[in-house]
């Protein structure tokens, strides 16, 4: 086996626990999940630039919905690396393992 070495240390951001809903206006404790992730999004491109690879961790949907890991799948493009997601208890993890390697 080789081991590529880079120059600068590897950059790996976790996003966890979107709880994101097929619908745009769900909510969880009174806050908008899409939202949320948006601004999650916005803060780590704003401050710390692009990762190498994005670990997503569940739990990524409250409805266990294709929307919404279509919609998550969508926003993570925002990013310019590889990503690998973990279900959650919430989570359908045959559904999101399709989604996720369309």
């Amino acid at each position: 086996m080789t081991i590529a070495y880079t120059a600068h240390p590897l950059k790996v951001l976790q996003l966890t626990d979107p709880h994101l809903m097929a619908s745009a206006d769900g909510a969880l404790l009174g806050v908008n999940t899409r939202d949320s992730l948006a601004a999650v999004i916005d803060e780590v491109l704003r401050n710390h630039g692009q990762p190498d690879l994005i670990l997503a961790t569940g739990d990524l949907t409250q409805d266990a919905s294709s929307e919404a890991y279509r919609y998550f799948g969508e926003q993570l493009k925002a990013f310019n690396c590889p990503s690998l997601w973990i279900a959650g208890n919430h989570d359908d993890s045959d559904l999101l393992a399709s989604i996720a390697a369309e």
